[in-house]
């Protein structure tokens, strides 16, 4: 039991720079782009203008870190058949569904108070909606809009992407295991860019992202763990930041759209990039260890699910006490 918990102490250090990405930019979704939707209002707009306009993008981060460390962890024992499919969910269930469970109700209870309203609209927030929330499928194709804790669709997403996971796993020869997942990566491509307007099951456009993320997730940690040498990090570093140099001038000397959709200019060129520094970058894990922030990733599960109804609750005790809070100031994205 020691040996194991060690273990598992030596990989936390090892990624730790990954851990401390998730919850950046859990702090990024929450603190920005959803605080501008919320409270229509952009605290040091002009310092930080470009994570209010592409913050929702860090959900990309999200998928793609989860591939990479669910594949690390668990592929192996998957195909060598040492992991059942009930206790691979089991396991999965236990780290999202009860925090999942709880925010679910608590958005469910504000709904019915009629004060949620995040977006600006309710939505088809009815009991055929809740259950298909309670049972993670707030995002597969089933249901006709996102519902509920509009943010929890990752959630949702990422448990049914847990699942096709293990199927590959399981089921696929190891020669043929990287190209399913390149094909799920373009499927992914596919549905972001038709955006299919009749939402199919699993064919949605969420699933469409965590397709193409995720997969790649899963391909850069075979490619981790099978080619990667310590005299490659240098030019594999290198190659990663010029990567997103070249982009980012490519979008600022032209836009957008020279590059195509964003979300997978985000979850095919920039994502990866920018998660192979964090986990190679001895440097920047230092960094995070020195300045105090790797503890975000622990409470990033928790940022990520309760931020919203805890604006929505906030707007609505601002409005009906006449507090005038003044959302646009900076000092209140610190409270």
């Amino acid at each position: 039991m020691k040996e194991h918990t060690k273990e598992h102490r030596k990989e936390d250090n090892k990624f730790i720079g990954l851990s401390t990405l998730r919850g950046i930019c859990a702090c990024i979704i929450a603190f920005t782009f959803h605080y501008y939707c919320s409270f229509g209002q952009m605290p040091m707009k002009n310092g930080i203008q470009v994570l209010y306009d592409y913050g929702k993008y860090c959900v990309e981060i999200f998928f793609l870190i989860s591939g990479f460390l669910i594949f690390y962890h668990y592929a192996e024992r998957i195909s060598n058949q040492e992991l059942r499919f009930v206790e691979f969910v089991k396991k999965r269930l236990l780290r999202l569904y009860p925090l999942f469970f709880l925010s679910t109700i608590v958005t469910a209870i504000l709904i019915y108070l009629s004060i949620y309203t995040f977006h600006g609209q309710i939505g088809k927030n009815d009991l055929y909606h809740l259950v298909l929330s309670l049972l993670m499928l707030g995002a597969s194709g089933f249901e006709d809009c996102q519902t509920f804790n509009t943010p929890s669709w990752y959630i949702s997403v990422l448990f049914l992407l847990y699942l096709i996971f293990y199927v590959i796993q399981r089921h696929a020869k190891k020669k043929s295991m990287i190209m399913i997942y390149c094909l799920l990566a373009l499927l992914g491509v596919t549905l972001i860019h038709n955006n299919i307007p009749i939402r199919l099951p699993l064919l949605t456009e969420e699933m469409g992202r965590g397709y193409l993320s995720f997969s790649i997730g899963c391909i850069l940690c075979y490619m981790y763990k099978k080619y990667y040498k310590e005299e490659y990090k240098k030019i594999i570093l290198t190659f990663a930041c010029s990567i997103i140099i070249l982009t980012l001038v490519l979008i600022k000397v032209f836009s957008v759209a020279i590059l195509g959709d964003i979300c997978v200019v985000m979850g095919g060129v920039l994502s990866p990039a920018i998660v192979i520094i964090c986990l190679l970058s001895n440097t920047l894990s230092s960094f995070f260890k020195i300045i105090h922030i790797s503890f975000l990733d622990k409470i990033s599960y928790s940022i990520y699910l309760w931020h919203c109804p805890m604006y929505v609750l906030i707007n609505y005790l601002n409005a009906n006490n006449k507090w005038n809070i003044n959302f646009s100031k900076q000092k209140i994205i610190y409270l």
